[in-house]
């Protein structure tokens, strides 16, 4: 069995496509069509059905990714093996909401780009899950990273997750966080400044407190989670925002946390990536990375 046929069969699993498969791969698709017919005669097996411009693994396809994966890991190591397996190469594309990408990434990526530094990272953003998830299916990124509700994707793995605080927070000087046990009521009754609603956990934060029978009007709503704790440390008002977001200006005394109820959302930052890829020694290291800071 030739490898570069069970590459080619797995980055057709990637994308679903034999004509954007043969492109990725430097082959022209009559290359492509005549690999995947050699295969498939080796193995007495059809691993594709093909209506049109539509690709559809088989049964017997599906049974045959994790030996192709195995196959090609196999090979791998043994080219490798004398190599100095802690310096891997290669390019990853990452992206993550505004918020994780400006705030919790560079730190993060900075300390991998010290342990790794023959790796290229690409980090774009989006907080538009739906936007996020059709690139990770279509292999234009090898990692997401979203703050939401934890998720379940059948075609993505949950490589790692952790929980996030969401807190309300105003001016440190703001007479309501001077106090203790202040009445949620009351700071709702303050001037409210949000995330745009599009954002997971202010949708979130807002049908939990509807549904605890509370109201929320805010007097503005933004995109940017800079330009609310700009607001914020000018005295503008109060916001509810993750924890992770504002921890700086906590340090700094610019902002502090108020002493109120605050509901439970269960809001969680993760990372994933495509189930059905070859996972390339650049990619491990940083699932393995991200695992131990996740801790």
């Amino acid at each position: 069995m030739e490898l570069r046929n069970a590459e080619t069969f797995l980055k057709i699993v990637e994308v679903m496509n034999f004509t954007k498969a043969a492109s990725l791969l430097g082959y022209s698709q009559g290359a492509v069509t005549a690999q995947m017919k050699q295969l498939e005669n080796e193995l007495g097996v059809r691993l594709f059905d093909r209506v049109g411009r539509n690709v559809r693994l088989t049964a017997a396809g599906e049974q045959f990714i994790p030996y192709a994966r195995n196959l090609l890991n196999a090979s791998f190591e043994a080219e490798h093996f004398a190599l100095d397996r802690t310096s891997p190469k290669g390019r990853l594309v990452i992206i993550a909401g505004s918020s994780i990408a400006s705030l919790v990434l560079p730190q993060l990526l900075l300390r991998f780009h010290n342990r790794y530094p023959d790796i290229q990272l690409t980090v774009g953003t989006s907080d538009f899950l739906e936007n996020v998830v059709y690139k990770l299916r279509s292999n234009e990124i090898d990692i997401a990273f979203f703050t939401r509700e934890l998720l379940n994707f059948e075609d993505f793995v949950l490589a790692a997750s952790r929980p996030e605080e969401i807190v309300f927070v105003a001016n440190a000087e703001d007479p309501l966080a001077q106090r203790k046990d202040v009445p949620l009521e009351e700071v709702l009754a303050s001037p409210l400044v949000v995330s745009d609603r599009e954002i997971s956990y202010s949708h979130f934060m807002e049908q939990e407190l509807n549904r605890m029978g509370y109201s929320v009007r805010p007097i503005m709503e933004f995109g940017s989670t800079t330009a609310i704790k700009n607001l914020l440390k000018a005295g503008a008002g109060i916001s509810y925002l993750p924890r992770f977001v504002i921890e700086k200006e906590l340090a700094r005394g610019e902002l502090a946390i108020i002493d109120t109820v605050t509901p439970e959302l269960g809001i969680w930052t993760q990372m994933f990536y495509n189930r059905n890829r070859w996972i390339a020694p650049e990619l491990q290291v940083f699932l393995d990375f991200i695992r131990e800071e996740f801790r």
